[in-house]
C-alpha cells in the first residue's frame, strides 16, 4: 500500500481481513507514517519510497492511497514493474492525465482499478 494517511489505512484495515490477501509492504513519503502503520497492521517492509518497494518486494498488485497529483506517476511505475494497480479516485486532475495512466497499464498488461 503507498499512501498510510486515513484512505490507506482503510484499506489496509480491509485488505487484512481478506484470507488471501498478504500486505507485504507499505510506503509513506513521512516515514515515521509508515513505521507506525506498518507496525499497527503487522508489516515488515517499510520506507518512504516507492522505487524502493518495486525493487525490493515481489508484488502483485498494489493500492495507490496518495494525493491525486502522485496517482499517474505511480500507477506508471507500478506498470513499468508489471504491477496491477487499485487506485484512489479521482484517478487524475486531468482527461490527459487519466488517459496517460490508462494507456501505460494496457501497454504494460496490467489491470488498473479505479475504487474508493
Amino acid at each position: 500500500v503507498i499512501g498510510c494517511g486515513r484512505i490507506g489505512q482503510v484499506h489496509l484495515k480491509t485488505l487484512a481481513q481478506l484470507e488471501n490477501v498478504i500486505v507485504v509492504g507499505v510506503v509513506d513519503v513521512v516515514r515515521e507514517s509508515a513505521d507506525g502503520v506498518g507496525s499497527k497492521f503487522g508489516i515488515q517492509f517499510r520506507t518512504n519510497s516507492p522505487e524502493q518497494l518495486f525493487r525490493e518486494v515481489e508484488l502483485d498488485a498494489v493500492w495507490i492511497c496518495t494525493p491525486t497529483h502522485m496517482h499517474v506517476p505511480l500507477i506508471k511505475l507500478a506498470a513499468s514493474h508489471k504491477v496491477h494497480v487499485f487506485c484512489e479516485k479521482p484517478l487524475a486532475l486531468s482527461v490527459a492525465d487519466c488517459n496517460a495512466a490508462i494507456d501505460a497499464a494496457g501497454a504494460a498488461g496490467v489491470h488498473l482499478m479505479l475504487g474508493f
